[in-house]
């Protein structure tokens, strides 16, 4: 099993280094004391920079957001839902037709052809759940 390397703490850094320089005769450090010094500035600058920066990703993070789904203002939605009812039976426009109802709720072609496409399909679950439902309140009833 591998052994995890733990960074040691502020307060236990300065005291390795130091028992480090002084198990070690060839360091350039004059004393311990003056490299446990040195080690504990540095990472103590260090420790605040990582926080430092965490913070600010997290501020940044918290800050981006996902692409804005816009709803279509409700003067085009009721005149596409207009279309939709007074079709129902073929809830299919042409391209024409889309491109005039386009034009009319200020939206894209594309925005219309895919607005009809995702209500077909919405109100095709809906219906499904509803038939769904009351045909499990049906078989349970003797």
């Amino acid at each position: 099993m591998k052994s995890r390397l733990s960074m040691p703490s502020s307060a236990q850094f300065p005291s390795k280094v130091s028992r480090s320089v002084a198990s070690n005769p060839a360091s350039p450090f004059s004393a311990p004391a003056q490299a446990a010094a040195i080690v504990a500035d540095f990472y103590a600058s260090k420790t605040a920079d990582l926080k430092a920066s965490y913070a600010s990703a997290c501020d940044s993070a918290a800050t981006v957001t996902r692409k804005n789904s816009r709803q279509f203002p409700k003067e085009a939605t009721a005149i596409l839902n207009q279309w939709y009812y007074a079709h129902v039976d073929k809830p299919y426009p042409s391209p024409s037709e889309k491109e005039d109802l386009a034009i009319r709720c200020g939206l894209s072609f594309t925005q219309v052809a895919y607005w009809f496409g995702n209500n077909r399909n919405r109100r095709r679950r809906r219906a499904l759940k509803a038939s769904r439902a009351t045909g499990r309140r049906n078989s349970e009833s003797p």
